[in-house]
């Protein structure tokens, strides 16, 4: 295998004659090459790429032989493989070309997937992304939520600080009324290989923590680092070096959680925006007089909000 870049796999083990063509039968301009795929919806978790080699022979034009590999970016490993009139010299090639990627192939077949899902966010109409925000949220509107559980191929806030690697959970409010210009940044060491995938964000747990503003150049202790870590003021300059578009870059994220924010059910109920009724006589396991079929304890009586009484109480 030649390596890894822009999407695309070039190889140079396949036997004099092979060429490689698209599925529908074209050749490539740069022979021996063949295009990634992805999932094409912006919020899945999956983490495969999909290769599909069509492999053109003087003898086998009309049908030719092919192979399809499915990459586990997240385990690096080849989680499948699809063949067709795979014989003599081309058998065990998805294996073969698989066992030949090198940790720079994978790293940069990952950094492609992810510039590729984060064009996808850009591009999607949020009312049509169906994001499944916590269900904690219809109850309190005010909690906040991590940027990478929504987004579970997000890119990895990382950087290096005292010779290890460190990596920020971004956690936003995205209560619709709300207008703060804040989020709340976590950080966790990496020992050794930094892990990457869906998985990894729910396992940062807790840490040093601080509160970063969006729109000045300044941030408030939450959580203070513990004996033998680095203090806040380095996490943060450090983090600010690595990344020196820091605050636009989680603008922009903020951004996108609140469009898709905006179109939920769960952080925009249907009752969110109904005015309460109140009554002097209904007592609390009585039908609601709202004439939604509940209650009244467990309707208008817990709605949030300052209530505008249609039946003044006495």
């Amino acid at each position: 295998m030649g390596g890894l870049m822009d999407g695309q796999i070039y190889l140079d083990d396949l036997g004099p004659g092979v060429r490689l063509t698209r599925e529908d039968g074209s050749e490539f301009t740069q022979p021996r090459r063949t295009e990634a795929w992805i999932c094409t919806e912006p919020l899945c978790g999956c983490t495969e790429v999909r290769l599909p080699i069509i492999l053109a022979t003087p003898g086998n034009a009309e049908d030719p032989a092919s192979c399809e590999l499915f990459l586990d970016l997240e385990s690096r490993v080849l989680a499948k493989a699809e063949t067709r009139h795979l014989g003599g010299s081309l058998q065990g090639l998805p294996v073969r070309l698989a066992a030949k990627l090198v940790p720079p192939d994978w790293d940069r077949l990952r950094n492609w997937f992810i510039g590729q899902k984060e064009a996808q966010l850009r591009e999607a109409d949020p009312a049509s992304l169906e994001a499944e925000f916590p269900a904690a949220l219809e109850l309190d509107p005010s909690l906040l939520v991590s940027y990478g559980v929504m987004v579970p191929c997000a890119r990895p806030l990382l950087f290096t600080l005292g010779g290890m690697t460190w990596q920020a959970r971004d956690e936003y409010c995205v209560c619709p009324p709300c207008t703060c210009e804040e989020v709340l940044l976590t950080f966790k060491s990496w020992p050794g290989e930094v892990p990457w995938g869906p998985a990894v964000h729910e396992d940062l747990g807790d840490g040093p923590t601080v509160r970063l503003s969006l729109v000045e150049p300044r941030w408030e202790s939450v959580e203070a680092a513990g004996a033998g870590m680095p203090g806040l003021e380095s996490l943060v300059g450090a983090m600010e070096m690595a990344w020196p578009d820091l605050r636009a870059l989680l603008g922009a994220r903020r951004s996108q959680m609140r469009r898709m924010a905006a179109t939920s059910p769960i952080v925009n109920p249907p009752w969110a925006s109904r005015v309460p009724v109140r009554a002097a006589k209904v007592g609390r396991n009585e039908p609601c007089p709202c004439g939604s079929g509940k209650k009244y304890k467990r309707c208008c009586l817990i709605l949030p909000g300052p209530p505008t009484l249609a039946n003044p109480i006495s």
